[in-house]
């Protein structure tokens, strides 16, 4: 396998990957649409998976500055499940018959609801041995990527609230109209990648 004809590399972090131990890759290539599966592997396989693809690189398990960090990450299923709560409140005494039946939908938006806490926990941008690796959440996932083309474009994003903080929304654009946003990244986090990219122009 070329690792140059690949854009990214994806192992896939979910609840119920957690729960059998069991890590999904996935590689994308170009405008390749949708993701490839390439291997499945168990806790304590990884060297077979870099013998796979020697130059894939995990993101870092750090801990992040959570300090001011933005709550976007909680908009997408948080005001839907709260506006099930609502209702489900509501219902026990207007209509106590409903009150099981809108449990389903505030308890599987209360799973994507802990899907934006794992994000805003851990969602985040690195540069390790030249490569850039992200953790980026996307519902009940959360993705572990590492870029393996060398033709890499950066945009950043700043509104004046993340601004004040020192915060940033970071795309990566790759061949193929690929684009890859991590959000509400520290400026000093971000800065290794975007020297990289400076050095390379």
């Amino acid at each position: 396998m070329r690792s140059s004809e690949i854009s990214y590399a994806d192992v896939r972090v979910s609840p119920i990957a957690r729960l059998m131990k069991r890590w999904p890759v996935f590689v994308v290539a170009g405008s390749c649409r949708p993701e490839l599966p390439l291997f499945v592997y168990r806790s304590g396989q990884e060297e077979l998976f870099r013998e796979l693809l020697p130059e894939f690189r995990m993101p870092p398990d750090t801990r992040h500055d959570l300090t001011h960090r933005s709550a976007v990450f909680f908009a997408p299923a948080g005001i839907p499940f709260g506006l099930c709560l609502l209702l489900v409140l509501v219902s026990r005494s207007v209509l106590p018959a409903l009150t099981g039946t809108l449990l389903i939908p505030t308890a599987v938006f209360a799973v994507f609801l802990a899907g934006g806490l794992m994000g805003w926990l851990k969602e985040g941008i690195w540069l390790r041995e030249g490569r850039f690796t992200l953790r980026r959440q996307k519902g009940v996932y959360l993705h572990c990527i590492c870029v393996l083309h060398p033709d890499v474009c950066l945009r950043t994003f700043q509104s004046p609230w993340a601004a004040r903080y020192q915060r940033m929304t970071l795309t990566l654009a790759l061949p193929g109209q690929v684009r890859l946003k991590v959000r509400s990244v520290l400026v000093r986090d971000a800065a290794p990648c975007l020297n990289a990219l400076e050095q390379e122009i």
